[in-house]
C-alpha cells in the first residue's frame, strides 16, 4: 500500500495546452477544512485528516484545485471525479503499476467488459451497485 498526496496538473489544463512544456504540480485540498488529500493506493481511497471515502464518491474544482465529497448535484464550479480525470490524476502521481492496478480494480466498480476478438475494454459507467437495484 502506498500513501499519495494529491499534487498533480488537472486534466482541463493538460487538455487547453498548445504545445508540451513544464508545469508545476498543484497540491489540492479538501474543500471542507482546507487539509491536503492523499489517495491510499490498496483501498483506492481518496482522504483528508478528517475525510476520507472511495475514489468514485468525490467532486472535483479543476480552477482551484479542490475536490469535496458528492453532494448530489455538482454546483459552484465542482464535477464529478470521472474516470478521465481519475486516470490522469493516478497517471502523474503514481507509478505504472499504481495505474495498472486501479484499472484492474474498476472492473468492481464500474460494468468492464472485454472483449478478446477486438481486444478493447467497455467501460460502462453505470457501477454494479446502481445495476442491482
Amino acid at each position: 500500500m502506498e500513501i499519495l498526496p494529491l499534487q498533480f496538473v488537472s486534466p482541463k489544463v493538460l487538455n487547453e495546452l498548445g504545445q508540451a512544456r513544464v508545469l508545476d504540480r498543484e497540491t489540492w485540498f479538501y474543500d471542507e477544512t482546507d487539509e491536503e488529500l492523499e489517495l491510499d493506493t490498496e483501498k483506492w481511497f481518496i482522504s483528508s485528516g478528517s475525510e476520507q471515502a472511495k475514489i468514485d464518491r468525490w467532486e472535483v474544482n479543476q480552477t482551484s484545485h479542490r475536490m469535496r465529497l458528492k453532494t448530489g448535484s455538482a454546483s459552484d464550479g465542482f464535477e464529478s471525479l470521472d474516470y478521465p480525470f481519475a486516470v490522469s490524476m493516478i497517471g502523474q502521481i503514481g507509478n505504472k503499476q499504481n495505474l495498472q492496478d486501479y484499472l484492474a480494480s474498476l472492473q468492481e466498480i464500474y460494468l468492464v467488459e472485454f472483449r478478446e476478438e477486438t481486444h478493447i475494454a467497455i467501460i460502462n459507467t453505470t457501477k454494479k451497485d446502481q445495476e442491482d437495484e
